[in-house]
């Protein structure tokens, strides 16, 4: 079970006024601007969820080093690094622009472990190019960093997409295996699959829910799919992305019960991969039996993933998203946290190279089944496992062990 976003930001902003006398919640993530109007449902959700110690500060502002002229450079200890912002321009940059004096910084990041052999390619934040012309895989950090939320291509109105002079084919698939415990009505994870154009809806299955509503991810799925059966273009942007979640999501809010993260993508005409994300589902590129390159997750905190919901804060134009040039053999896997909390990234990329039926439904199958299967050995070295034992769980402490959930997978081949 996970926690939920509203525990943790009542918690977090109650603590804050108990302690300081001052409202530290973040701006960004309440629908009115005053938590307030939203304390009384915040209250009453929180009721059902398990309780933790774990108190999160919320999107910090960062810690400037020094300024020069227009230019900030920031310490980003959450991603372990120096960047740098012009607050006129918008610009962002890891390295120091030129014709500024950045030599009094004294503070430098921690050395980062060198990657291993099959470390995904590094993604890279290119501000102003996310739907345009980078040749590498492009990501934006969504509201985890509030920097780059300021200038999110999701505010943004998007340019027109190019189509490419030979437009690639794409095939697609998915399949969704409940929890278990859950087979008799379906689970709450829900996907939508139609060409190049994909969502993954994990519901948060410790979510209050009322009888005889719709679940919320469900709902998800079903309202994407009008959406876009509406426009007469598949190839979205990424404004476009998040324009069909928030209108998804409004309905939710309205007829459905229960939350749940979002992951929505689209492949255009540009042969470019598009994907928007909340939560901790993942869109993972494949690329010569290798990863190549992967959405970002965005959480409040360990198994707290920022999710939708009746009464979330969180809304779609706070997603991470990526920024993909595909390429003709690229398999491109989605799927919620059931898959990608019992196998690695590269141990996907490993399954799906050496299944020698490489349609799009089988390797779907192929995923799903493989992820049940080692969420049920309690000794399997999980992706989950490692994280869990790094934030003390008690039941991972010895760093090993499936995850079991409602798995859900997307496949497209390229």
């Amino acid at each position: 079970m996970r926690y939920p976003t509203t525990f943790l930001l009542l918690t977090t902003h109650l603590l804050a006024l108990q302690t300081t006398g001052f409202n530290l919640w973040n701006p960004h993530l309440s629908r009115t601007g005053s938590p307030c109007n939203s304390l009384p449902s915040l209250q009453k959700a929180s009721r059902s969820w398990r309780s933790s110690s774990t108190i999160t500060a919320l999107n910090a502002a960062p810690v400037v080093l020094a300024t020069s002229n227009s230019w900030a450079a920031y310490l980003d200890e959450a991603n372990n690094c120096i960047y740098y912002f012009n607050s006129k321009t918008g610009e962002s940059l890891w390295e120091p622009p030129k014709g500024e004096d950045f030599s009094s910084i004294t503070v430098q990041p921690a050395k980062l472990a060198p990657p291993a052999v099959n470390d995904i390619k590094p993604a890279v934040t290119v501000v102003g190019k996310v739907d345009g012309s980078a040749e590498g895989p492009v990501l934006t950090d969504g509201a985890s960093n509030p920097i780059s939320a300021m200038m999110s291509p999701l505010l943004k109105k998007s340019k027109p997409i190019s189509p490419a002079s030979a437009p690639l084919r794409v095939e697609s698939s998915s399949v969704v295996l409940p929890h278990p415990e859950k087979r008799s009505w379906g689970g709450e994870d829900a996907t939508y699959s139609r060409g190049g154009v994909f969502g993954v809806f994990d519901g948060v299955s410790g979510a209050e829910k009322q009888e005889g509503m719709a679940l919320y991810s469900k709902t998800l799925a079903t309202e994407m799919g009008r959406e876009v059966e509406k426009r007469s273009d598949s190839s979205f942007t990424l404004r476009q992305l998040s324009d069909i979640l928030t209108v998804a999501t409004e309905i939710a809010d309205d007829t459905a019960t229960g939350a749940s993260t979002a992951l929505a993508g689209s492949v255009g005409s540009d042969n470019r991969l598009r994907v928007v994300s909340l939560g901790d589902c993942v869109t993972l590129v494949i690329r010569n039996g290798r990863p190549y390159a992967r959405s970002k997750d965005i959480l409040h905190s360990f198994d707290c993933p920022f999710q939708l919901g009746d009464v979330s804060p969180d809304r779609p134009k706070d997603s991470t998203t990526l920024t993909v040039k595909l390429m003709e053999g690229d398999v491109v896997v989605s799927g919620s946290d059931g898959v990608f909390d019992n196998i690695s990234d590269v141990d996907i990329a490993t399954l799906v190279a050496s299944t020698s039926n490489n349609s799009p439904s089988n390797l779907a199958k192929v995923i799903v089944n493989q992820s049940r299967q080692i969420s049920l050995n309690d000794r399997a070295k999980t992706p989950y496992a490692i994280e869990a034992k790094k934030n003390k769980i008690m039941d991972y402490s010895d760093g090993v062990g499936g995850k079991v959930d409602d798995v859900c997978c997307v496949v497209l081949k390229v």
